[in-house]
């Protein structure tokens, strides 16, 4: 950073405002004129100025680009308006007078309607709500469920749980006698088939 970055010249650190002050002032003729062709009250006359001037201040303060190029707009025609209807380029009578009169009372209401745009506080944005984080492919974790602790029996304790479940119920199959002692379909049927009677627990 310079110097002269430090310690701006009086141009640059008033220039802007003094030109904008200077414009307003020529503006505000034409604006306060431009009423008075449009039939205002003379004391109310001063209103119209204000009203345009002071949104376009706003709008440039702000820096909305909607309202700027509004602002810019109204500002053009009522000078333009004003100063073509003063030297009687634009006939205040007939069809062109009834233009005149309605685009010039117009003004008011348009700034009225985007002031209130500007004093509007912006709506808060929606929060959204967390979407869960999605698991690469590679990062999937497969819970295993704890496998039971096998149960130790000896060939004997095992056949004659098996010939009480088919002496209680005759019509259990092997499938679901296996299934609930938690052995193979083929270990059930061996045990359903031992002779008890020549094998010691």
């Amino acid at each position: 950073m310079t110097a002269q970055d430090d310690n701006p010249s009086w141009i640059v650190r008033n220039g802007p405002k003094t030109a904008l002050f200077a414009a307003a002032g020529l503006t505000m003729i034409g604006e306060f004129e431009l009423a008075q062709l449009a039939h205002y009250p003379l004391l109310l006359c001063i209103l119209f100025p204000l009203a345009v001037d002071v949104y376009a201040w706003t709008a440039f303060e702000v820096g909305r680009r909607a309202d700027v190029a509004v602002s810019i707009a109204l500002m053009l025609t009522a000078q333009i308006a004003s100063h073509l209807a003063k030297a009687g380029l634009i006939p205040l009578t007939g069809t062109s007078g009834i233009v005149f009169t309605v685009t010039t009372v117009s003004i008011p209401p348009i700034i009225a309607w985007r002031a209130h745009h500007i004093a509007k506080p912006k709506a808060a944005e929606p929060v959204k709500a967390e979407e869960p984080a999605q698991v690469e492919a590679d990062e999937v974790v497969i819970e295993e469920r704890p496998k039971k602790a096998a149960v130790r029996r000896s060939k004997a304790e095992t056949a004659r749980l098996v010939q009480q479940m088919k002496a209680k119920q005759p019509r259990i199959t092997i499938v679901e006698i296996a299934r609930r002692l938690d052995i193979s379909e083929k270990w059930a049927s061996e045990c359903l088939r031992l002779d008890l009677s020549a094998v010691t627990a």
